[in-house]
């Protein structure tokens, strides 16, 4: 079944998103993201985020076609897209 919207007030899992995932703190798909999945702390695709994935720590994907911006770290086994992150040690 696919999502068009899923807001998650602490975390949620799905199966498939054609649209927007908001949560505070975690995220999960276990299918494909076609849109934004934005979390405080984690995102998770198991398959491909083809869109944006923000994140206040890290975001996960299989394959990413679009742009990741975490906090921290992003991973993905591909990228066509940009991964960014605000982490700056001084």
């Amino acid at each position: 079944m696919d999502y068009h919207f899923s807001f998650n007030l602490f975390s949620g899992i799905v199966r498939d998103i054609k649209g927007l995932e908001m949560g505070t703190f975690y995220n999960e798909i276990t299918g494909n993201l076609k849109g934004v999945q934005i979390s405080g702390l984690l995102n998770k695709t198991t398959g491909t985020a083809a869109g944006l994935q923000v994140a206040g720590l890290t975001n996960l994907s299989g394959n990413i076609k679009g742009i990741q911006a975490g906090g921290i770290t992003n991973h993905s086994r591909s990228v066509h897209g940009i991964q960014a992150v605000s982490y700056t040690h001084l």
